[in-house]
């Protein structure tokens, strides 16, 4: 979540997407470094969230075997991630075309930037994995049940921000699913830490005592 959130005050205000060609190269050639920085942090945060996903639909499989939780969990988040890389993508070749003053064509500009902002489209395989682990965390399967509501709450802003961007890609996409998501993310991953450590101590309290400490 901090290479997340680092990235994207690294990235800066980007132009809106009816801007001239002009000022959207200029925003590319004055802002490179810090694009550059801030899609690494991101694509970094991202192959750590897919670790995340791992340990989590390990978690909700061993307890619920026979469900569609665990599998839906780690293909919305898959399906998260790899949209939100190949936006990335599309900056990182900006910044790096940028870099190298080669950014001179107004159409590949302007479709760089397209791609680069279509941030909105990860909020529809988002919704539906804060949906699905509301549904678990409502279960029993993982977390406290405020985790359950705000993953709840998480999901559906998400979905009012994806609608928002598809209808009106220029306008500003409200950030609250992703910080309700952010949140979430940091309370399941504190839960699956505190009961791994449980694991081994419960252990070691049912071992039975050997001859000298008998």
């Amino acid at each position: 979540m901090v290479l997340f959130a680092a990235g994207i005050v690294l990235s800066g205000n980007s132009p809106a997407l009816n801007a001239s060609p002009a000022k959207i190269t200029q925003y590319y050639q004055n802002h490179h470094a810090g694009i550059l920085v801030s899609e690494l942090l991101i694509n970094l945060a991202s192959v750590v969230f897919l670790w995340f996903l791992g340990g989590l639909h390990a978690n909700l499989r061993q307890r619920d075997e026979h469900g569609f939780l665990a599998p839906v969990v780690l293909a919305a988040g898959a399906a998260t991630v790899a949209v939100g890389m190949m936006s990335d993508l599309a900056g990182t070749v900006a910044g790096l075309l940028a870099a190298e003053h080669s950014l001179t064509d107004p159409s590949l500009t302007r479709a760089l930037l397209d791609i680069n902002t279509g941030a909105h489209l990860v909020f529809f395989p988002l919704a539906v994995l804060t949906a699905t682990l509301a549904v678990a965390i409502r279960q029993g399967a993982a977390g406290a049940r405020w985790v359950g509501w705000l993953s709840a709450l998480s999901s559906a802003a998400c979905l009012v921000s994806a609608v928002i961007g598809s209808l009106d890609a220029s306008s500003m996409v409200p950030p609250l699913g992703l910080l309700g998501f952010f949140i979430t993310v940091a309370a399941l991953s504190i839960g699956m830490l505190r009961d791994r450590e449980a694991a081994p101590a419960a252990g070691l309290a049912g071992q039975p005592a050997t001859a000298g400490q008998q």
